[in-house]
């Protein structure tokens, strides 16, 4: 189809079902936590932001984070080798996108993949989405999107139990659980869970279409200790291990091929002071420890009869282990009545590498500190300026000064504009500093004087509407600084290192409505994003294309809801320089995905049940392929890598219980 005739099916597919149903008043706009001192309304937000709710993560049974955000709009499917697919943002990897659980950092941002496939939702209570640079804030990758889960707590009862089981079409089982426990002024909260998935079966011939098989354990325990009415100490810890089997390419000209089984276990331990010590002033002193293993067993597999036995033969990252330990201290105000409020803070965080706790006589360790300011000025009833600053400072490497300026004007009673200009940075990664791998025809090493890369951004948003229409429209472009690359440094021995050489352009334009009319809640966006790699060339951006949509009618009285996804991803095309200096091409097809569910309400809301088809479209495979920078090395398979965005058509029935 023609890039027209795919948008008149995409907006009669999303506007079609409105017609009849757009009826009543109710409200569009969700509170916001993410970047935020106390929770306000979206509207008064100084960012564009978006809110998935609980309802509708149930309603596209939704697994995990990478399963979330595959539908929403700018982020893209990316093959990323040993950690299957995943996605980034407006084409900028993940380096653009920091990711936090309850306003507190995952995993440690000096690992260079974490797959987002491997961190289960379980009974979130919303997803946050804040879309531009907050890296005064929140430091390293927050320069275009902060993705903020804020987790549940039921407190209404003194025992209350959340039970969901899960059954798909293509072998994928899940169960998740948790239980709450409200004495006095005790919370406690322990859950667990059970995902296993048979991966996408086919001929082995076909084997680079094929998915991994999963097996994932999930462990959680909460506890909160009220210390004053608004003001609570809480206890967490998060464990998940993960078993895939990530299928092999077969070799050229013979019949092997090498399958991995990984093994990976991400624990987490949360500890802090929290809350409101007054109507308006807020504290927030909190203790966070991650540890991070990987392993890789290998074994060689023989096409022709199916038989396999162990590759002794191990690289440098089959096996990792990592920890960091994260410590900050937040004071912030934050009073309407006044014309200035602010928020600062420190920041101390120091990340090992204990798999290779020594390399060049150095130790392979990461220790920086933050210190952060933000002010906001209200200078009449429809004009506000925000300032921001970041120092950071680390052991191992630099950062210049981080800066956010920020402007909200409230033009009417229903449009407000948004600016901003603003740094972002993203440090050095282990690998990158310290990285060490030889091989008669690749070497590579490590670089200890890099500088963290640096982002500019120019935002402007305008955001129109009342509590049941709104029309925000966005543009942005943002340049890259120092990015790093990996670069052939002596052509004579292959010697390949990491350096501050790249630079990349990133623009884009979007426009997005939401429309909430009684039992009906729709959301259409579109957008048109360019992508330059190249700026000492003139007019080498290329574009592409999104549209993507939402459709949610709730019968309250039959009690029983409807919903729908579906999203478009246009043409895209590439020309960018290999390690190697050569150039290579990058191309992908357009694709569709849809996504359509009924949701149910039994025995007074007691159990829920939801069933439906993802993928719809049965988008197994699209034609894009390009050559990954971080498989230089297997030199051995096919040089080109397609993409996959699903495992194809499947049906799905979820049962929750609450009681």
């Amino acid at each position: 189809m023609s890039k027209a005739t795919d948008f008149v099916v995409f907006v009669a597919a999303v506007l079609f079902p409105l017609i009849g149903f757009a009826t009543g008043d109710s409200a569009v706009t969700q509170k916001l936590s993410v970047g935020q001192v106390i929770e306000i309304d979206q509207t008064e937000s100084f960012y564009q932001s978006r809110i998935v709710t609980r309802e509708e993560i149930d309603h596209l049974n939704i697994q995990n984070l990478n399963d979330l955000i595959r539908y929403q709009f700018n982020f893209l499917p990316v093959y990323t080798g040993t950690d299957g697919f995943t996605t980034d943002y407006t084409g900028n990897g993940r380096k653009g996108m920091k990711v936090l659980l309850d306003g507190l950092p995952v995993w440690q941002s000096s690992i260079d993949q974490i797959d987002l496939n491997r961190f289960p939702l379980s009974d979130v209570e919303r997803i946050e989405f804040l879309y531009g640079t907050s890296a005064d804030l929140y430091g390293s990758h927050a320069n275009s999107v902060v993705i903020n889960i804020v987790t549940r707590w039921r407190d209404r009862n003194i025992a209350h139990t959340y039970t969901n089981f899960n059954f798909s079409g293509k072998d994928e089982y899940n169960v998740r659980t948790r239980n709450y426990f409200n004495l006095g002024r005790h919370r406690l909260a322990v859950g667990g869970g059970r995902y296993f998935f048979n991966g996408l079966q086919g001929s082995d011939s076909n084997r680079v279409y094929q998915w991994k098989p999963i097996l994932q354990y999930q462990e959680e325990l909460m506890y909160k200790f009220l210390l004053l009415p608004n003001v609570h100490a809480y206890l967490n810890m998060n464990n998940t291990h993960t078993q895939t089997i990530d299928r092999g390419y077969p070799i050229p000209n013979s019949v092997r091929v090498y399958d991995n089984h990984q093994r990976m276990q991400l624990t987490t331990f949360r500890a802090g002071i929290r809350g409101m010590l007054s109507r308006y002033h807020m504290l927030d002193f909190s203790h966070v420890y991650n540890r991070y293993r990987l392993t890789n067993d290998k074994e060689i597999k023989i096409l022709s009869d199916m038989s396999a036995q162990p590759d002794p033969h191990l690289l440098p990252f089959d096996q990792l282990k990592y920890d960091e330990y994260f410590a900050q201290i937040r004071l912030a105000r934050a009073n309407t009545e006044q014309r200035f409020d602010y928020s600062f803070g420190m920041e101390f965080s120091h990340q090992r590498d204990l798999q290779r706790s020594v390399l060049y006589a150095v130790k392979t360790n990461i220790t920086q500190l933050g210190i952060y300011g933000r002010g906001t000025y209200k200078a009449n009833e429809n004009l506000w300026f925000r300032t921001g600053l970041r120092y950071n400072s680390s052991d191992k490497f630099n950062t210049p000064l981080i800066y956010n300026g920020q402007m909200k004007y409230r033009m009417s009673e229903n449009a407000v504009f948004l600016g901003q200009i603003a740094r972002g940075y993203r440090i050095p990664t282990f690998n990158e500093q310290f990285y060490t791998y030889e091989d008669p025809s690749l070497n590579i090493k490590g670089n200890l004087g890099l500088k963290a890369e640096t982002y500019r951004l120019f935002n402007a948003v305008l955001n129109l509407g009342n509590e049941s229409f709104r029309l925000v429209t966005n543009m942005f472009w943002q340049s890259t600084k120092n990015a790093i690359q990996l670069v052939r440094v002596n052509p004579e021995n292959q010697v390949y290192q990491f350096l501050n050489t790249k630079s990349a352009k990133f623009t884009g334009q979007s426009i997005g409505v939401q429309l909430q009319q009684g039992i009906v809640r729709a959301e259409l966006n579109l957008a048109n994003n360019g992508v330059n790699q190249f700026p000492e060339e003139i007019g080498s951006y290329y574009f592409y294309q999104e549209m993507s949509g939402r459709f949610f009618t709730d019968f309250k009285e039959e009690n029983f809801s409807l919903m729908y996804a579906v999203k478009y991803g246009g043409k895209r095309s590439e020309i960018r320089k290999n390690a190697l200096g050569e150039l290579e091409d990058f191309n992908q097809n357009n694709y569709w995905m849809m996504d359509v569910s009924f949701r149910g309400k039994l025995f007074n809301d007691k159990i829920v049940l939801s069933f439906g088809v993802k993928n719809l479209t049965n988008t197994i495979s699209i034609a894009g392929k390009y050559l990954p920078l971080d498989r230089l090395s297997d030199d051995e398979i096919n040089s080109k890598v397609p993409f996959t965005l699903d495992i194809g058509r499947r049906g799905w029935i979820s049962i929750s219980c609450v009681l």
